[in-house]
């Protein structure tokens, strides 16, 4: 008895210890997972800041959920002025309504759509814009896009200019 009662009571005191130890074990498995995903999400939002390209999410409704320090810079309004606004009311797309049903189809069909707009910025000034827009899909769903903007307004100028030479050239090479 009192020795098969004190056996009982150190098995059980060891199943428990046992079973305590996995426990923490499993708990310190978990917070190490957490700690890396938590470290790879601030990696992959320290990104958007570092690539010099006017990036920013929308939802499915093109309400903005994010918005880089460069679309902040390019555009003018800061991501607190930005976020949970619509993306047209920012800024002015020059683009007619069948432009923009053909864009919107494309980005639906194949998942992407890239072309070059005109915009005018909030201050008023206007700029060309060359435009990648991506669909993000979760389960199989489109839940939201992503827009990847560049600044190409001087290659514009330049081209403007490339073209204005060339005509001169042409008339020069008559004469």
């Amino acid at each position: 008895s009192a020795q098969n009662t004190t056996y009982r009571f150190f098995l059980l005191a060891f199943i428990f210890f046992v079973i305590l130890v996995l426990f923490l074990l499993i708990i310190n498995n978990d917070i190490k997972k957490r700690n890396e995903t938590a470290a790879q999400l601030r990696m992959q939002a320290s990104l958007l800041d570092t690539i010099p390209d006017t990036i920013f999410t929308t939802d499915k409704n093109f309400i903005l959920k994010t918005w880089n320090k460069y679309a902040a810079e390019m555009y003018g309004f800061s991501a607190a002025e930005a976020i949970g606004k619509p993306i047209q009311s920012l800024f002015d797309i020059q683009i007619s309504d069948e432009e923009t049903a053909s864009s919107f189809t494309a980005l639906q069909e194949k998942g992407s759509y890239k072309d070059e707009y005109t915009v005018i910025k909030k201050n008023g000034e206007i700029i060309f814009v060359l435009a990648s827009v991506n669909t993000i899909i979760n389960d199989g769903e489109i839940t939201g896009y992503v827009s990847v903007h560049r600044d190409i307004t001087q290659r514009k100028e330049l081209e403007k200019e490339l073209k204005v030479f060339n005509t001169e050239l042409e008339q020069q090479v008559k004469i």
